[in-house]
């Protein structure tokens, strides 16, 4: 019985890609699949470069963290859990996320978009797109997400959320979830009733949510009472936030509590925003309840005033005054007035003295219409302009979120494509300013320079420069450029940090132990290559030699030409040139080998030749023994070579995967529990699917063995002196050297019995392709 694959759906409403999988699923790999993410960025991506979402955030690591602990839960192996893998959201403009002033709070919150607009917003949406402006403002506490909700739909019907203090979600305790799994509050405005769950499988039976509704009920008569309003409880949302969380992490004790907005106030819709526009956002808010309005006495300041902030938000004043209030008797005060401001979000750049004009004003009953309350500072513009060189003062990303290689953050010399160089600094900073709501408005310009752009540079906002490709940056006072050739001088080394160039190199110096260089087009090293690992796409020249330890690793896309190479692994996909030997090193090229000056030396280690290796002395009487191999095609090899150790691998896991299988087979039941049971099921579905997979992969490999051809024409010419100490392959066949011989070629097909034929009577120039039938 095969294991059924792991589910993925996509929900476009919600822009939300979830993942479904069981126990059993769990056990039989230590990870998620890898390609697991990949599917579900790829529809994100997709729906980003259609233009339907503006960003969308990925849970790897809750991902991987749900996984692990599946793995050890006491639940049955096919129980399963979903959870979303990656989410994205629209553009949704008018949230307006800034930091937070000195209450203890995550960020303030505004919404600027009308009402009939957030209306038609998703709530996951809008926390979403919540989320990731307080995660920009490098906040990582996380919000309230019932007091996000509450302030969505006091929005939504009309009223002004402006620089709201969000709370952070309550934190997690463990010792109250053991004895009361939720608890009941009201919420930071003091007029909702907020559910925090500690325990969510305490609430899966149907009697315990029912229990919780009526509690919910309970507290909001109480609620109800001490501030006169009506209310709407939110039992669905309460009821699909419960089921929800017990199909997913939560369930498991991941992203817990749970916080669920319970009861509502339910305030009149406002005249200009009518109720068939609110959605279903009416359809939530239910039946408008109006209220009797109160004796004149007890009537609030904001039936005498109105406060207008300007529609920059960088004033406010009294836009009408209702004389009225003289006559009227009430009893406000001043604090009343300070409510008044704090209703309308104004908490900046009150007027000097505001409170105290104010009650000389009143007493002398003159009509405030006008009075300005408050006025926003615009800030101050840097001073001192200068080119500030961005790259060199960060590391660029190395691509990975996961792993960090801190000799790529060492490496400042070269630019990836997007990456900002340099940019318009001031020696005296500028100041932001800031609204009546506290909100900040980005600085006053100040005084610009005349920045030259050369080739390979994008300019934004006439003040950052961008690279357009990957290249190395020229700034020369105020002009920049952009090259594709990068010159590095000195030598490559952990203090220099690692190299990735998107086009040719050329290091006037070594590549040193521990360093790794990564090259798109061809690389010249002036000095020697001593360890670490070298790619070069292109062709790789080296002025001294190559000499490494075995962790190094050398590999051109073309061809190589140094002066040695001693103790290194090599490859090539053209030609080799060395001038003086190659000497216990794992060499392997496509084309051509050749040793040309003398002593012209190969001694000892292994050597891959898809052609011709021409050397001078081959071999050594007392050293090792020197392998060579010519007239294959090493890609095709090294294919061959991949499959059969993947071959033996997965029969290793096979052979004691069934020695498991035994195990359990030979105990009595007495000794077998759940454990054992679910541990069987899955050693069966794994021993099946093994077998399946050996039994098409033996077939992959001797069918690519079959299929091994060789190089017409391949040989090994040596000038001078062939050591019997040498085993020597040509196009599949092994040929014996029973003594040294000198100025000899060994070829594939035999000359008067044998294969070593002298140079003067070898065969013509060799051919070009791998077509020769495998030799017996």
């Amino acid at each position: 019985m095969n294991q059924q694959p792991i589910k993925i759906t996509y929900i476009p409403a919600q822009f939300r890609v979830r993942v479904e999988f069981t126990k059993a699923q769990c056990l039989a790999s230590d990870a998620p699949p890898p390609d697991l993410m990949e599917r579900a960025k790829a529809k994100l991506r997709q729906e980003k470069k259609r233009g339907n979402v503006a960003f969308y955030r990925i849970f790897k690591t809750r991902l991987e963290r749900l996984w692990q602990t599946m793995r050890h839960a006491d639940v049955p192996a096919d129980a399963k859990v979903a959870l979303t893998l990656v989410t994205g959201a629209p553009p949704l403009p008018g949230i307006l996320i800034n930091h937070p002033l000195d209450d203890g709070s995550v960020a303030r919150l505004s919404f600027e978009a009308p009402p009939d607009v957030l209306a038609t917003w998703r709530l996951e949406l809008v926390k979403l797109t919540i989320g990731k402006l307080i995660r920009e403002l490098k906040i990582t506490a996380i919000p309230d997400p019932a007091q996000i909700h509450a302030a969505w739909l006091r929005a939504c019907r009309g009223e002004m959320i402006r620089g709201l203090s969000l709370l952070p979600v309550p934190p997690v305790q463990p010792e109250r979830a053991s004895t009361q799994p939720y608890e009941i509050r009201t919420g930071a405005d003091g007029d909702e009733i907020v559910v925090v769950i500690h325990d969510v499988k305490k609430l899966a039976p149907a009697d315990a949510q029912q229990a919780l509704l009526q509690a919910i009920d309970v507290a909001t008569s109480h609620l109800a009472k001490q501030t006169g309003q009506e209310y709407f409880t939110l039992e669905k949302q309460v009821i699909r936030a419960i089921a929800s969380a017990n199909r997913g992490p939560e369930a498991f004790g991941i992203d817990l509590p749970l916080v669920v907005l319970g009861a509502f106030p339910n305030a009149p819709v406002r005249k200009y925003l009518p109720v068939q526009s609110i959605g279903t956002t009416a359809q939530t808010l239910g039946p408008s309840v109006v209220k009797t309005r109160p004796a004149a006495k007890d009537k609030p300041l904001s039936d005498y005033v109105r406060v207008v902030v300007g529609p920059d938000a960088m004033e406010a004043k009294v836009g009408a005054f209702d004389m009225s209030y003289y006559k009227s008797g009430s009893n406000l005060d001043i604090k009343s007035w300070q409510q008044l401001l704090k209703a309308a979000a104004v908490v900046n750049g009150l007027a000097p003295n505001l409170l105290e004009d104010l009650a000389a004003k009143l007493a002398e009953k003159q009509d405030l219409t006008g009075l300005r309350l408050a006025s926003g500072s615009l800030g101050t513009p840097g001073k001192s302009p200068f080119l500030e060189e961005s790259y060199k003062l960060s590391p660029r990303p190395t691509g990975s979120t996961d792993v960090i290689n801190m000799r790529d953050l060492q490496q400042r010399h070269v630019v990836k494509k997007g990456q900002l160089i340099a940019q318009v600094a001031y020696r005296t900073p500028a100041s932001a300013g800031r609204d009546v709501h506290g909100a900040e408005r980005p600085p006053l310009s100040g005084e610009g320079l005349a920045v030259t752009i050369g080739e390979g540079v994008t300019v934004k906002d006439g003040c950052m420069f961008y690279a357009a490709a990957d290249g190395k940056p020229e700034i020369n006072g105020l002009a920049i450029a952009l090259t594709r050739v990068l010159i590095f001088e000195g030598n490559v080394n952990l203090s220099s940090g690692n190299i990735r160039f998107d086009g040719p190199v050329e290091i006037n110096g070594s590549i040193e132990q521990g360093s790794r260089v990564e090259v798109h087009g061809d690389l010249h090293v002036h000095g020697m290559i001593q360890g670490g690992v070298v790619i070069a796409k292109g062709n790789i020249k080296v002025d001294g030699g190559i000499a490494t330890n075995s962790d190094a690793k050398i590999h051109a896309g073309k061809d190589i030409a140094a002066d040695f190479i001693e103790n290194a692994t090599v490859y090539c996909g053209g030609s080799l040139a060395v001038v003086k030997s190659i000497i216990s090193s794992y060499v392997t090229a496509g084309e051509n080998i050749s040793v040309t000056e003398p002593p012209g030396q190969v001694i000892g280690g292994e050597i891959t030749c898809g052609h011709v290796l021409t050397c001078t002395n081959l071999g050594r009487a007392s050293g090792t023994v020197t392998k060579v191999k010519v007239g294959n095609n090493p890609r095709w090899e090294q294919s061959v070579a991949v499959r059969q150790k993947r071959l033996v691998r997965l029969t290793e896991v096979l052979r004691a995967d069934r020695a498991s299988l035994r195990d359990l087979n030979g105990r009595t039941k007495a000794q077998l529990n759940h454990r054992h049971d679910d541990l069987k099921k899955i050693l069966q579905l794994r021993v099946a699917h093994l077998a399946k997979i050996i039994e098409k992969l033996t077939v992959h490999v001797q069918s690519a063995k079959s299929q091994v051809t060789f190089r017409e024409g391949a040989q090994i010419r040596v000038t001078n002196v062939l050591s019997a100490n040498c085993t020597l392959e040509v196009c599949g066949r092994r040929v014996a050297v029973m003594q040294e011989i000198a100025a000899v070629a060994v070829v594939a097909k035999a000359v008067n019995g044998t294969c070593l034929v002298p140079l003067v009577e070898d065969s013509p120039s060799p051919g070009n392709s791998f077509d020769t039938p495998k030799a017996s």
